[in-house]
């Protein structure tokens, strides 16, 4: 059983204009900054995930912390529809950030996450501060062997996938914790949806059209 953090912030909701309920939670003072990670979706067992409790504990000294769940991650809405497509994530960050009534801030992001916040700088260029992105690739690069390892695998073994997946990041003593967690954070039915639309990657026209000041934390050769 995985043990509950005494450290993560309080869970607070917030309903999408389609419906979904979206949890996000809130940290630290200072400067807000908005997170959205990848690779670990769970607003309160991020704080327990191997390699990912760091960041959070860092940025908390400096700024306002704003953690999100996405749709179909983490304490948030499951069951996504046939139709999901990565805008819906807009509705999300739309409506977390008009509940806090954010003023300007700094938004992070990284692999399949940083397509949504280039759209989200694009369309709200007034509200977001300054973008960094992560690793992430562009739409126009795309390594067909790893695609079809974060598609076609989840689908037909969920377990091997997981277990994989962990174990090219994480120590192996953290692997144990890091699985039982990402399968709190996810399902199956619900990543696979989520991953088909986030292999489209950054169009490279997009970033040329930002005006935000935008730090990119990638390799050139990142898939």
């Amino acid at each position: 059983m995985i043990a509950a953090t005494m450290e993560a912030p309080p869970v607070h909701y917030v309903t999408t204009s389609d419906g979904y309920s979206i949890a996000y939670a809130v940290s630290g003072k200072g400067r807000p900054f908005v997170f959205l990670p990848s690779v670990f979706e769970h607003v309160q067992l991020a704080w327990q995930y191997p390699g990912l409790r760091p960041w959070l504990e860092g940025l908390i000294t400096r700024f306002q912390l704003i953690q999100i769940d996405e749709r179909g991650s983490g304490l948030s809405s499951r069951g996504l529809k046939e139709d999901h497509a990565e805008e819906h994530y807009q509705r999300d960050l739309e409506a977390v950030i008009d509940k806090l009534g954010l003023p300007p801030f700094v938004l992070y992001a990284s692999n399949t996450r940083a397509p949504v916040a280039v759209q989200f700088t694009l369309s709200h260029p007034d509200r977001v501060l300054a973008l960094v992105l992560g690793p992430c690739r562009l739409s126009q690069s795309r390594n067909l062997t790893q695609a079809a390892f974060v598609t076609m695998l989840p689908d037909a073994n969920w377990e091997l996938f997981v277990h994989s997946l962990v174990s090219l990041y994480q120590a192996p003593e953290d692997i144990p914790t890091s699985v039982a967690l990402y399968n709190l954070a996810f399902n199956q039915q619900d990543f696979v949806k989520r991953q088909r639309v986030a292999l489209v990657g950054i169009p490279e026209e997009s970033l040329s059209r930002l005006g935000t000041p935008t730090l990119i934390l990638c390799p050139r050769d990142y898939w």
